[in-house]
């Protein structure tokens, strides 16, 4: 149980240092907060049971940014080029919409737009409470990093076992987000880590339609 507790005080402390106001001062191919907290890019996201306080301050945030919104942002994808990575940005404009329905579900929807390569797709998630917790629906446990008046960060997990004895076939995909707001402006960002290292992040700011 004392272990169990310190690895996620550990994974605490390392998603607080990789989730801070300038989410993505770090570059690609930094080690997930699994491979720095315990070696291991497969350790999986428990279920995490949360105080009435800490869910009345999730769903309070939360309810509180419910609506439509607009904004810009920039997207970077990771290119492995030997040892190294390449960086590659892209800029985008972004519609957001954030629905809350009446089971207590809450939808993030992004138009994403590519103003450089003139592509749009869509990115979206939706936080599930259940009788164990927060869950992302489709992507499993959602571990709550912290959540404050006006911030929200968290870490999920999804992965990929493929039936075969080569290991390199077995996938995780880590993701770190982070909501604030601050002087009516919402940022969201996103750190993705493919098998423990990071292979792109976005960093988006919205404005109230």
């Amino acid at each position: 149980m004392r272990k169990f507790k310190a690895f996620l005080t550990g994974i605490s402390l390392l998603c607080c240092s990789l989730l801070t106001a300038n989410v993505f001062a770090q570059s690609c191919g930094t080690p997930s907060p699994n491979v720095q907290a315990v070696n291991d890019a497969w350790a999986p996201v428990p279920s995490q049971q949360l105080s009435p306080d800490e869910l009345g301050r999730v769903f309070a945030f939360l309810s509180g940014i419910v609506g439509t919104w607009e904004g810009n942002g920039e997207a970077t994808e990771c290119f492995p080029t030997g040892e190294t990575f390449e960086a590659r940005q892209t800029p985008q404009t972004l519609k957001l919409s954030i629905e809350h329905n009446e089971e207590g579900q809450f939808s993030f929807n992004v138009d994403v737009f590519d103003t450089q390569n003139k592509i749009r797709t869509m990115y979206g998630f939706v936080i599930v409470k259940t009788e164990q917790g927060l869950q992302l629906a489709g992507e499993g446990n959602l571990a709550l990093v912290n959540a404050s008046d006006n911030v929200l960060k968290f870490r999920t997990q999804t992965l990929l076992v493929r039936m075969s004895a080569n290991p390199n076939l077995r996938t995780s995909l880590e993701t770190l987000r982070a909501l604030s707001l601050q002087n009516g402006e919402l940022r969201l960002s996103k750190a993705e880590f493919h098998n423990g290292v990071l292979i792109n992040f976005s960093d988006w700011v919205f404005s109230k339609r």
